[in-house]
């Protein structure tokens, strides 16, 4: 889907005219409008919901009303003519504005009777409804990130056509950071930057209650919402956009898996993965057997470290279910492993010992309680339809609750420590998601039947 372009205009306010007579006021405007305001082109995000997090933040979903975005950040030529103090090299008017603080990128957006986008409005505008990794799919860039901090050298607004989201935003993802309206405590969320940082957050080093907010290398782009006035001139600038469609089509970026051929494993929905996405909270070296071993301490008579073929010599069982994500998927496979009961007669957990904090291989970390792990249908995976487990799956070891969301199911699993309190996992400590994971009465949307939407009970899915 191509968002429509949307010009920033004066406020129609003064005129009281009707139907067909504002679509007439608003193309004239249009067309005799200065180049210098024609040339800070918007573009419309519709309504609905999208995949918002990744990073240092846990994927969610949110919901935005419909709004129209600047496609390039503000110039240094744009903001001069609103603020003529603003001083910036020679020739760099075209380049992103920088240098600014917080307060001044407000002013600016007041001065044009719009706004600061928030952050989740930002994200929407670069990573679309795909849940992109990057504003043009999910694949990585060639070129490895510049190692000088983002905005130090900075270029002119739009070079990089291919740093494209799918609505037509542009450089969102390898530019300067810009300020958004949102804050957390004291400190202003920027967002954009580096390519590899662009679904992280960074907040400004500098203290509100002392001086402006200002940092650095941070840039801004401004916000509108889309109104009956605005409607009307983004119908003529949509027809404008349909016609350039046709002569200059934009092909969707396809799923790719770029870990595959490499070291590392990470998160991928492309090729074989797409009936059964994989998910990791950090890319991680893949794991070697003969190196591997799975440590067992904390609160328990007897700490162990297990090679992967004493493992393998456990009493195994079998067992077909589904693991479900909290966004939204499911899917289905065949797992064999062994029960928490065998490695408990090893280990010998003390009294006071409540649950166990598992360390994974990607740095992700989840609690599960002793009674979870010895409900029957809780399983220590090792195979998966019959084959080891694949590197993208969780080797050498993994969990299986399928009475749980998938955050709930740790994998490549390094370390159990047996504790005494509940504790908060990686997802728990920094999203809306609880300790306990059961999974909750809803829609499940399974990969393998085409991601028709199923009602679902609330704990294990067991209807199909």
């Amino acid at each position: 889907m191509m968002g429509s372009m949307f010009l920033s205009l004066p406020s129609l306010s003064i005129f009281r005219y009707t139907g067909s007579m504002k679509l007439l006021v608003s193309f004239m405007l249009i067309i005799f409008l200065p180049l210098r305001v024609m040339a800070s082109p918007m573009i419309e995000i519709p309504s609905g919901e999208f995949m918002m997090g990744g990073g240092d933040s846990a994927e969610h979903i949110m919901w935005v009303n419909s709004f129209a975005i600047d496609s390039n950040e503000v110039s240094n030529a744009e903001f001069v003519d609103q603020f003529p103090d603003h001083k910036f090299p020679s020739g760099a008017g075209p380049h992103p504005v920088t240098n600014i603080s917080w307060q001044k990128a407000k002013e600016f957006c007041q001065r044009s009777g719009k706004r600061l986008p928030t952050e989740s409005e930002w994200e929407k505008s670069a990573r679309g409804t795909n849940a992109n990794i990057y504003p043009w799919g999910n694949k990585a860039p060639h070129k490895k990130p510049h190692p000088f901090f983002s905005g130090v050298i900075k270029r002119r607004v739009g070079l990089n056509k291919r740093d494209v989201s799918l609505y037509g935003v542009l450089g969102m993802a390898g530019s300067v950071w810009e300020w958004t309206q949102d804050s957390v405590g004291e400190k202003i969320i920027t967002r954009g930057g580096l390519w590899n940082h662009h679904l992280d957050y960074e907040y400004s080093k500098t203290d509100c209650s002392k001086r402006p907010l200002h940092f650095p290398g941070v840039s801004m782009r401004t916000l509108i919402k889309i109104t009956r006035r605005a409607g009307l001139i983004l119908g003529v600038k949509a027809l404008i956009a349909f016609i350039i469609s046709w002569t200059r089509p934009r092909r969707a970026l396809a799923e790719t898996d770029y870990f595959s051929g490499t070291d590392y494993v990470g998160k991928t929905r492309a090729g074989p993965y797409e009936k059964f996405y994989i998910n990791y909270w950090k890319p991680l070296r893949r794991i070697h057997a003969e190196t591997w071993q799975l440590e067992v301490d904390g609160l328990c008579k007897n700490p162990q470290s297990f090679q992967l073929s004493t493992l393998l010599s456990l009493e195994a069982r079998t067992q077909e279910s589904r693991l479900k994500c909290v966004e939204c998927w499911s899917a289905k496979a065949k797992w064999s492993g062994f029960h928490f009961s065998q490695l408990e007669q090893i280990t010998n957990p003390l009294p006071e010992a409540t649950g166990i904090l598992f360390h994974c291989s990607d740095e992700y970390v989840e609690y599960l309680s002793l009674e979870s792990l010895r409900h029957e249908r809780t399983l220590f995976v090792h195979h998966m339809n019959g084959e080891p487990l694949s590197d993208e799956h969780g080797f050498p070891l993994r969990i299986i609750i399928p009475g749980k969301y998938g955050y709930k199911n740790p994998k490549a699993i390094l370390r159990m420590e047996h504790v005494a309190e509940t504790v908060s996992g990686t997802w728990s400590k920094i999203g809306p998601y609880s300790t306990d994971g059961t999974i909750l009465p809803g829609t499940d949307h399974p990969l393998e039947l085409g991601k028709r939407p199923h009602r679902i009970p609330g704990g294990e899915i067991i209807s199909y």
